[in-house]
C-alpha cells in the first residue's frame, strides 16, 4: 500500500486528483484549507482508497505547520504532494501591493520552507526514500499573464526544491508542472 501525504487537498486539481479511478491501494492523510473535502473523501473511501484523516489547516499559522510536520512524520508517507496555492487575481503590474504579495508567497513559499525546515531533517534519516512532489504551472517557469504574485512565489518553491535536492539525498524532490491555468474562480481569477 502506498502512503500518499497530501497538502492542499481542497485545490481542484487535487480533487481530481484523488477522485482518479486509478487510484488503487493508497492510505491517504490530507490538510485543506477553504473546501469541505471530507465529503470527497467519504466518495473516496468507496472506492476503496483507504483514508486516514484530513485536517484542516493554515499554511500562515506557525502552529498548524508544528501539527502538519508531526502528524506527517508520523504517518510516515512514500510520496507527499504539495497542491497547496493561494487564489490570485489577474491584475496589471503597476496594480500588486505589497500586503497581497506578502500574503501570497506567505502560503506558496515561506509556509514551504518551514515545513522543509522541520521535516527534511527526518525524512532524510527514514530507511525509504521519500518522493516530495511539488505541483506548479508553466507560468512557473515562462511567468504568467498578469500574475505576478503566483508566478514569483512558485518559481521560488521550485527553485528551493531544486536546492533541496542537492543536500537530502534520500528524499527525491519533484517539481511537476501542470500544462495550464485553471479557471476556477470566474474570469479574473484563478486557482492552481
Amino acid at each position: 500500500m502506498i502512503k500518499l501525504f497530501i497538502i492542499g487537498a481542497s485545490s481542484k486539481l487535487a480533487r481530481k486528483f484523488i477522485m482518479d479511478n486509478s487510484l488503487k491501494n493508497v492510505s491517504i492523510f490530507g490538510t485543506y484549507h477553504s473546501y469541505d473535502v471530507r465529503k470527497l473523501f467519504k466518495a473516496a473511501e468507496k472506492k476503496n482508497i483507504l483514508t486516514k484523516k484530513f485536517l484542516k489547516i493554515d499554511l500562515r499559522k506557525q502552529e498548524d505547520l508544528n501539527r502538519i510536520s508531526n502528524i506527517l512524520i508520523k504517518f510516515n508517507p512514500d510520496i507527499l504532494i504539495n497542491f497547496s496555492t493561494i487564489h490570485v487575481k489577474r491584475k496589471k503590474f503597476e496594480k500588486i501591493n505589497l500586503d497581497s504579495l506578502k500574503k501570497v508567497f506567505e502560503v506558496n513559499f515561506f509556509s514551504q520552507i518551514k515545513l522543509y525546515l522541520k521535516i527534511c531533517k527526518k525524512l532524510n534519516k527514514l530507511k525509504k526514500k521519500v518522493f516530495i512532489l511539488n505541483i506548479n504551472s508553466k507560468s512557473t517557469l515562462n511567468g504568467g499573464f498578469k500574475i505576478y504574485e503566483y508566478s514569483t512565489s512558485k518559481a521560488a518553491t521550485a527553485n528551493l526544491l531544486k536546492s533541496l535536492q542537492r543536500e537530502y539525498k534520500k528524499i527525491k524532490f519533484i517539481n511537476f508542472t501542470i500544462p495550464s491555468v485553471q479557471k476556477t474562480m470566474g474570469k479574473d481569477s484563478i486557482s492552481y
